[in-house]
C-alpha cells in the first residue's frame, strides 16, 4: 500500500513539475522583446 501511495505522489508530483517547467517559458518574448512606448506618454512624462 505504501508503495503505490509513493507510487501516486511521485506521479502527481511529475505533472505538476511538468505543468510548472512548461509556464516558465514565456511564449510572448519574442514579439515584445522591445515595446515601443506612445510619444503621448514620453511627452507626459517630461512635463
Amino acid at each position: 500500500m505504501n508503495l503505490l501511495s509513493g507510487l501516486f505522489t511521485k506521479g502527481i508530483s511529475v505533472i505538476f513539475e511538468f505543468i510548472g517547467n512548461f509556464s516558465v517559458q514565456d511564449m510572448c518574448n519574442g514579439y515584445f522583446d522591445e515595446p515601443e512606448v506612445p510619444q503621448e506618454l514620453i511627452d507626459l512624462h517630461r512635463n
